[in-house]
């Protein structure tokens, strides 16, 4: 009888346990951000000029994501055609989304602004603007979509190839988002309290 107790004590924890990663497994799913420009400036110390500029940030959607607009953070890239690919050394670097309207935040036209940025050194390195109000919350796959470029002119961001400054672009900037794809496990949480309850008739029986 102990062996038998034993035993449903643990299919108990391999069940509750089912229910509790089905449940929480969906709260953090891989998210890659990336923004892409032709652009003019220097990496390193080495010079380009109309070279293609690609950013990707690799994150989850655990961060500060909102209902209209996100804030998410993780480690960013940039490959520049022709030098290589560095990573940024700053901590403070986020990929966020902000709507610019027209007579309250700014005085063009009313835009939606995907961006990289160092809040930190409060600059821009990228951003796409896009006209009017996305209704994007950051956490699934978007675009991508175009917009005029906006970013600080000639500041310097430390990536560990020395420093990127971006001194000017040339035509759009493009925003997009992947959200990978993560094994389905809906079916997992009533397989886990189904366990649980076989678990309850079984002892009620072997108690009588």
């Amino acid at each position: 009888m102990k062996r038998v107790q034993r035993g449903l004590w643990l299919f108990s924890v391999v069940a509750f346990a089912v229910v509790l990663f089905a449940g929480g497994y969906a709260l953090a799913e891989p998210i890659t951000y990336t923004e892409n420009v032709t652009g003019t400036g220097s990496l390193g110390g080495t010079a380009f000029t109309n070279a293609n500029l690609s950013f990707s940030m690799s994150t989850s959607t655990t961060s500060d994501i909102g209902g209209s607009w996100f804030t998410n953070s993780g480690p960013l890239t940039v490959t520049v055609a022709g030098i290589g690919t560095a990573t940024f050394t700053d901590p403070d670097i986020q990929a966020s989304m902000a709507f610019w309207v027209h007579g309250i935040s700014w005085t063009g036209p009313t835009v939606t602004n995907f961006y990289f940025s160092d809040i930190g050194g409060n600059a821009f390195i990228l951003g796409t603007l896009v006209p009017g109000l996305v209704d994007y919350n950051g956490s699934t796959s978007f675009g991508p979509v175009v917009g005029d470029p906006t970013f600080n002119s000639g500041s310097t961001f430390a990536t560990t190839d020395g420093y990127l400054v971006l001194n000017g672009t040339s035509g759009e900037s493009s925003f997009a988002a992947n959200a990978a794809a993560v094994p389905e496990t809906s079916g997992l949480v009533p397989l886990g309290i189904g366990l649980v309850g076989a678990v309850g008739v079984i002892r009620r029986k072997l108690t009588h």
